[in-house]
Order: C-alpha cells, then sequence, then structure tokens
C-alpha cells in the first residue's frame, strides 16, 4: 500500500488517517494508485460512489479536486474547492488549490495578486505544508514573473528551492538573470535585516516579524512591522518592509517603505540600490520614450509602388523591423518592408567614421488586399523624422499612392536602441566593425543626448542638472547603473573602452572601482561588479566574485573577473581552467576570433590534463563555420583528426559537424554541390570517416 494509517490525511486536515478517517485508508491508497495510472476518469466514477456512501469527507474532496483538473473540468473542480471552504474556512489544501485555480483561470496581474493572498492565508493555517500547498508556490512564483511581479516571483520560487532542494528551480533562477528577464535591480532577492544589536527596546517585537518572515508568513510579517512603524523610526524596519511587501506583489509599497529607508543616514551604496530598486519597481524609463507615428496611405498601384520605391536610391527591401515592430499584430502582417535613409550613399573609406554613414528614417510596411481590406501602405517613423521619410516616400511613389490619413502615434517600447544611431543597410558596416560601430553610436548618443533628456527617474530634470547636486548622486548612479546593465545585458565584448564611459565622465561619476573589503557579504554592492578593477581583488575573492557575476547575470562582470582569473595562474584548480575558457568562449561566439583563442586554449589545457577535448573542439569548428571560413574549417578538422584519432569523443563531435555542415550546403544547393569537387574525395565533402586528402589538394569543394 502507498497509503496506511499513518499516512496525513490528504484532505488538509493537518492529521494521520488514523485519527481522521481510518475506515477509508483502504479506498484512500486505491484512488492513489488509479491517479498515479492516470485512470482519471475510472477514479473520478468511483469518488462519485464513495461520496454516496461517505458524504462531506474532506479527504475524498480533495481527491476529487485533482482528478477534475486533471480532466480540465476547472468550472467543476471550483465548486468542489468552494464547498469545503465553506465547510472550513481555513483549510490549507482547499486554499492552495483555490490558489491554483486562480492563476490557472487567467494569470492576469489582479489573479496573481489575489493568488498571492489565499496563498498566505494557507500557509498560515498549515502545519506541516502538503504537497499541494508546495505546488501553488511554485506556481504563484512563475505567474508572478509572467505578469512583471519580479520580486515576488523570485520570493516565491526561493522559498520553493529551499524546501524541496530542486535543483531545476535553481537553474532557473539562474537563467532568469542570465538572459535578462528579470530587472538587474532585482535580481538580487533584498535581504532581510537581523543584526540590530542587544540595546534596542523594540527588539522583541521586531524579532517576532522576522520569525514570522521566516515562516514564509509574510502579511502577517509585514502587518507586525508597519504596527512597529508606528511607534519607532528605523531604517531596519522600512528596509524589511519594502522587501516583504515587494515578496507580496505589493509594488506601492515597498516603494514607500524604501522612501522612508531612503530618509534615514544610511551609506551611499545602500542609497544606490534603494534608488535603484524603486525605480524599477515603478517602472520608471531609464530612456525616454522615442515618439513614433504611422501614417496609413491607400495604395493605388501595387506593382507601381513597389517599383518606384525600390528604385529610389534612398529606400531599400529589408526583412527587419526596427520602428514598424510597433505596429505589427495578427490583422497588421506586411508582405514586404521597405527602409529609408535620410541620404544615398555608400560605406565611408574611414570605416569607423559614424556621421557619414546614412541614417534610419523610417519604414513602409506594405499591406496586400484582403477579404475585409484594400491595400495599404504605412509609413512607421519617429516623429523628429515625419518631415523627411513622408516627403522621400511621396516623392517616390508618387501618384501610385492615395491621399494619406492623419498621422497617428503609435506606442513604441523603451530600451536603449531608442538612443543610439540606425545605421541603415545602404551602408552596412563590414561585420567585423558592426558592433564595434553599434558600441560608439550608443556612446555618443549617451554621451550627447540622453544625459540632457528629461528623464521620469529624476522628475524630469536631465542627468546634466543632477549631477550637479551632490545629495543627488545616488540617485544619478543608480539610474547610470540601470541603464548601463540594459545596455550590457547582450554586450559581450570586453575590449572596447564600457559604453557609458563618456556619458560618466561628463556626470562625474566613476568609470572603474576598486575592490573594498565585505564585497561578498554586502550585497548592495552589487551594482559595482561590472566596473570593478579586477587586479584589484585578492586571489581568494576572485572565483567567489565570478560565482556571484554568473548568478546574477552580470556578463561583463563574468568576462572581466574570467580572464582575471584565467591570468593568474594558481587561482583557479587546474581541472577548473579550461571548462572556464569553454565558458567564456561560449560567452563571446559575436567576437569569433576571441571565441576561438578561448576554444583552442581550453583544448589543449584539456589535452593537459588527460581529459577529451571533444566540447571544445565541437565548439571550435562551428564558430568557424558561423563565420563561412569552410576552407579553414576542414584544414582544421583534418588536422584535428591526425592528432585525435584514438580519441571517440573527439571523431564523434568531428561526424557531427561535419553531417551537420553537409545538411546546410544540400539545403543550399539544391542537393547538389555547385562547385568542382577534389577528385580525392570522389565528389564529396570531406568527412571525418573519409581518406584524407592527397597533399597539396588541387581544389577544396565550398558550397555555392
Amino acid at each position: 500500500m502507498t497509503i496506511d494509517k499513518y499516512s496525513m490525511c490528504p484532505g488538509g486536515t493537518g492529521r494521520k488517517i488514523k485519527f481522521c478517517c481510518a475506515d477509508l485508508t483502504a479506498e484512500l491508497d486505491k484512488l492513489d494508485r488509479m491517479q498515479a495510472a492516470e485512470q482519471y476518469q475510472g477514479c473520478l466514477e468511483h469518488l462519485q460512489r464513495l461520496e454516496a456512501k461517505y458524504p462531506n469527507r474532506q479527504c475524498l474532496a480533495r481527491i476529487k479536486i485533482d482528478v477534475l483538473r486533471s480532466l480540465e473540468r476547472t468550472e467543476e473542480a471550483r465548486e468542489v474547492v468552494e464547498q469545503v471552504l465553506q465547510q472550513d474556512s481555513d483549510n490549507p489544501t482547499a486554499l492552495a488549490e483555490a490558489v491554483l485555480l486562480t492563476i490557472e483561470e487567467s494569470p492576469t496581474r489582479e489573479n496573481v495578486l489575489k493568488a498571492i493572498d489565499m496563498l498566505q492565508s494557507a500557509i498560515e493555517a498549515a502545519g506541516d505544508w502538503p504537497e499541494v500547498l508546495l505546488q501553488a508556490v511554485l506556481g504563484v512564483g512563475a505567474a508572478s514573473l509572467d505578469v512583471g511581479l519580479w520580486a515576488a516571483g523570485q520570493g516565491h520560487l526561493v522559498v520553493y528551492q529551499a524546501a524541496t532542494r530542486d535543483p531545476e528551480v535553481s537553474s532557473y533562477l539562474v537563467r532568469l538573470n542570465s538572459m535578462g528577464m528579470v530587472p538587474w535591480a532585482l535580481r538580487d532577492v533584498q535581504k532581510l535585516r537581523s543584526n540590530l544589536g542587544d540595546d534596542i527596546p523594540w527588539k522583541a517585537d521586531f524579532e517576532i516579524s522576522m520569525a514570522l518572515a521566516g515562516r514564509v508568513r509574510w502579511r502577517a510579517a509585514a502587518q507586525k512591522l508597519t504596527e512597529l512603524s508606528q511607534t519607532t523610526d528605523h531604517p531596519a524596519i522600512w528596509n524589511n518592509l519594502g522587501v516583504i511587501r515587494a515578496w507580496l506583489g505589493d509594488h506601492e509599497g515597498a516603494i514607500a517603505a524604501w522612501q522612508r529607508y531612503l530618509a534615514h543616514d544610511v551609506s551611499y551604496d545602500e542609497k544606490v540600490v534603494a534608488h535603484a530598486v524603486i525605480g524599477t519597481l515603478a517602472q520608471k524609463p531609464a530612456v525616454p520614450k522615442v515618439d513614433v507615428l504611422q501614417i496609413r496611405y491607400p495604395i493605388a498601384n501595387w506593382d507601381q509602388l513597389i517599383e518606384r520605391l525600390i528604385s529610389h536610391p534612398q529606400i531599400r527591401a529589408t526583412n527587419i523591423l526596427r520602428y514598424g515592430d510597433a505596429v505589427v499584430d495578427e490583422q497588421t502582417q506586411p508582405s514586404r518592408v521597405m527602409e529609408l535613409a535620410d541620404r544615398a550613399g555608400d560605406a565611408p573609406l574611414e570605416r569607423m567614421q559614424l556621421d557619414a554613414y546614412p541614417r534610419l528614417c523610417g519604414e513602409v510596411l506594405l499591406l496586400p488586399r484582403t477579404t475585409d481590406r484594400e491595400p495599404q501602405a504605412i509609413l512607421v517613423c519617429p516623429a523628429d523624422w515625419e518631415s523627411t521619410a513622408r516627403g522621400l516616400v511621396e516623392e517616390a511613389a508618387g501618384d501610385a499612392l492615395g491621399t494619406p490619413e492623419a498621422p497617428q502615434p503609435t506606442s513604441r517600447s523603451t530600451g536603449p536602441k531608442d538612443i543610439t544611431w540606425e545605421v541603415t543597410s545602404h551602408a552596412m558596416p563590414p561585420m567585423d566593425i558592426a558592433a564595434d560601430l553599434a558600441r560608439k553610436a550608443t556612446s555618443q548618443a549617451l554621451a550627447s543626448v540622453w544625459i540632457n533628456h528629461p528623464n521620469a527617474w529624476l522628475d524630469d530634470r536631465t542627468p546634466a542638472q543632477v549631477a550637479e547636486d551632490a545629495a543627488q548622486r545616488p540617485l544619478l548612479e543608480a539610474l547610470m547603473a540601470v541603464v548601463e546593465n540594459d545596455l550590457l545585458q547582450n554586450d559581450n565584448n570586453p575590449w572596447p573602452d564600457l559604453m557609458a564611459n563618456e556619458a560618466r565622465q561628463a556626470l562625474q561619476l566613476p568609470t572603474q572601482y576598486e575592490y573594498t573589503p565585505g564585497i561578498l557579504d554586502d550585497s548592495v554592492r552589487m551594482y559595482q561588479l561590472s566596473r570593478i578593477n579586477p587586479a584589484s581583488i585578492p586571489t581568494e575573492e576572485l572565483w567567489p566574485l565570478f560565482e556571484l557575476s554568473q548568478f546574477y547575470g552580470i556578463h561583463r562582470a563574468m568576462l572581466s573577473l574570467g580572464q582575471e582569473l584565467l591570468a593568474r595562474p594558481n587561482a583557479i584548480k587546474p581541472e577548473d581552467r579550461p571548462h572556464l575558457m569553454i565558458l567564456l568562449g561560449s560567452m563571446l561566439r559575436s567576437v569569433p576570433a576571441k571565441a576561438i583563442e578561448f576554444f583552442q586554449q581550453a583544448r589543449e589545457a584539456l589535452v593537459a590534463i588527460n581529459q577529451s577535448p571533444a566540447q571544445a573542439v565541437g565548439l571550435e569548428l562551428l564558430t568557424l563555420s558561423q563565420q563561412g571560413n569552410i576552407p579553414q574549417l576542414i584544414e582544421l578538422a583534418e588536422s584535428l583528426r591526425r592528432r585525435f584519432s584514438n580519441d571517440p569523443e573527439v571523431m564523434g563531435v568531428l561526424r557531427e559537424v561535419f553531417a551537420m555542415l553537409q545538411n546546410s550546403f544540400a539545403a543550399r544547393s539544391g542537393g547538389q554541390p555547385q562547385a568542382e569537387s577534389p577528385a580525392s574525395s570522389g565528389g564529396q565533402l570531406w568527412t571525418p570517416d573519409s581518406e584524407p586528402p592527397q597533399s597539396p589538394p588541387s581544389k577544396i569543394w565550398t558550397p555555392g
């Protein structure tokens, strides 16, 4: 039997079956086995028979709820939950089921907040937590993240992970940070403060609130702290109240608490982090929003319009939406997109001369005729470019377009790209400098435009104005940290100067921080990690700081600290060095030359410790293939085959890489190579299982 009289009652009574429903022990075991076998319909029918014989039994009701949810009969499950709660309003199992049904019904922000409150009721009513209560904690955590309640989501997931030790949840939290799905300022689940000293007269009440918080009774803890705050004004009270209210999804209450916290004499670093949290919870845009317009034109002659647009030197077809994504939806699906440049021109001789490249001033989306719509052209452009973009389109199209509708504002997501220069494909820079050019553009925009633009974080003052007030420096530092951490989320090239350096210098903010003891114990200085001087860090602190950066997804810190670890001979164990090289190389795939360098170093480091270099070899070859450097790839692969012919893992990787390449080439060429194949390979692309090519080969087959 999987259930016996010593098992806990599934009905949420908090008692063992022996003292609750001993007469149903065998039936409960039978129902449990039917659920395990996914015999839900049969289980439901058996439950109905048992209910007729044993009415109003909470254990049967609880199982029935589970079965109805498994059968996707949600409304019936909800009715059973309500019946149980009418009999016992504090039943933790029924409350947990109500939580799950609420977030499954419609995962809106309003419903998630309702579910968080119900979950607190369930936790307060529970002794030992039933399994369904843990499921409710996990469900609320995931749903909270989906609706932008980031602190609540992380708080609940951390509780679930601590209770279950589920490694998948730990990995999920790391991925959330690494992928930038949680705002930088909220990646650290804010810590509660408990060390107050012994001479605090209200210490006992404070410790009661912390004990409640430790048992995840956050609502009760917040209430206790609120009562305490009415007679005592102390930063620890406001910090903890801000943290707990954020876990409960009460952003307005959390902001109010941290504002009271800032009124105290706390450290500069603590002020920076508190300002960053307040601005993030308030969802204030750190980068000004771009005002975008859409202007709709009826199309008088479709073919003529396309011909005229394509033939214009400042208009070109594209498959990338940079402004038009603001208007595209299920009903607005363009068949063609044209981008507009402010002028014609080719790439300048001085390739890094940014202002010599044409700039994107708008896009034209061409919508074909449908059953309920005539063909339309939609011009989408920033408001500042309306005159230029509109004149260009109307001049090029002529009578192929009809009379336009009045311009309409459209929504535009706020982000770092809104302040960067847009370089069009009319003079697209070479791949080797495209990323550097984008960084240069962003750096110039931050230093010349952003610092002089009114900002919501600063009550519509400009960063340049706030920089003149020394008392406002922590707020400005917080804003700068949020902006550049957003910018750096996908910028993995650590060699050029950081993009915000010019803006920081103009605002008299530091461009680099030196290591200070205790940073590992003081999470408030997390904002410094991207700019900490790695040479100033003691060797014993480097690896813990690297792991901290990895957990919080601070890529720039990972790169700088990782390189410093490799530069110090005894900073990490020999067996860890190649894996760190592979990690850094993988982060730098957008900088192929540097990535390949790391993969090569990892390959040799693995060989030196008598481990197979298969992973490093595979990544090195894939990076070469993404560069399109097939001859070098084949030459390297042949060299690796000769060197590692006795390593089955390396040989397996070589086969996989070449199978992938052959499939890719076949897809591009319709299954037939377009160039003459070397005679030595029998007309086939060289693979790890074929004979080595003759030296020197007359030709190497390449696609196309």
